[in-house]
C-alpha cells in the first residue's frame, strides 16, 4: 500500500487538503481529515470488489470493477460509504449483473444498513432501503431491505436461486439474510417466463 498526503492543523482535528492511495483494494485520490474519533475522505475511486473483500468481508458476494466518486467516514463503531454514479461494467453480486449505483450505506458489526440505494441491475432498476442482517439466521422483519425491482431480466437473477431462463420480473418486497440463499416476502410480477419448456406469466404473492 502507498499513500501521499498533504495535510495541515491541528492534531485534534487534522485537515487532508489532498490524499492520493494505491493499494490492492484499489486507487483514491481526493480530500479528507482525521481525528482521533473519526477519518472521512471524499473523491475518485477506482478498483474491484474482489480486491475490497478483506475490508466488506465475505457476507456480501460481490465480484468486478468499480469506479466513481466515493465519500467515506471511519467511525470507532461502524463505516459510512456514499458512492455517486458508481461504474460497475461486469460486475456481479451474488451473480447478478450491476451496470451502475448510487448509494449511502454503513457497516455496522454483522448489519448492513442502506439508508438509500439505486441500481441498473439485470436489464432493469432497483431501488432499497433498510437494514440487512450480514450473518444468517437472525434475520426478522425488521432485519431486512424493503426494496422495488422493475423488469428484471429473470435469466440473470440465476445466482440468487430463480430457476427461470427467460422473461422480465418486476418485485416488491422485503429481501432477508438466508443460507444458502436470501429469503424474500412480497409481491412478484413475471412477463413472458420460461421454466424448462413452460411458459409463465403472472403476478402473487410469495412468503
Amino acid at each position: 500500500d502507498r499513500v501521499a498526503a498533504s495535510f495541515g492543523g491541528p492534531l485534534q482535528n487534522v485537515a487532508l487538503n489532498r490524499i492520493r492511495a494505491d493499494g490492492p483494494w484499489g486507487t483514491f485520490d481526493g480530500h479528507g481529515g482525521f481525528s482521533a474519533q473519526r477519518f472521512v475522505a471524499y473523491g475518485a475511486y477506482r478498483g474491484t470488489f474482489d480486491g475490497l473483500q478483506p475490508l466488506i468481508g465475505n457476507a456480501i458476494e460481490a465480484r468486478g470493477p468499480v469506479a466513481g466518486t466515493v465519500g467515506i467516514g471511519i467511525e470507532p463503531k461502524r463505516i459510512i460509504v456514499q458512492g455517486s454514479n458508481l461504474r460497475m461494467h461486469g460486475a456481479t453480486l451474488r451473480g447478478v449483473p450491476v451496470d451502475r449505483a448510487s448509494l449511502t450505506l454503513a457497516i455496522e458489526g454483522d448489519r448492513l444498513r442502506v439508508f438509500s440505494a439505486k441500481a441498473h441491475t439485470a436489464g432493469g432498476d432497483l431501488v432499497a432501503a433498510g437494514t440487512l442482517q450480514l450473518t444468517p439466521g437472525k434475520g426478522a422483519s425488521a432485519n431486512a431491505l424493503s426494496l422495488v425491482a422493475a423488469r428484471l431480466s429473470a435469466a440473470q437473477l440465476r445466482g440468487i436461486g430463480l430457476p427461470l431462463t427467460a422473461g422480465t420480473l418486476s418485485a416488491a418486497g422485503n429481501l432477508s439474510a438466508g443460507s444458502p440463499l436470501p429469503t424474500f416476502d412480497g409481491a412478484v410480477a413475471i412477463d413472458r417466463g420460461k421454466l424448462a419448456n413452460f411458459s409463465l406469466t403472472g403476478n402473487g404473492d410469495i412468503r
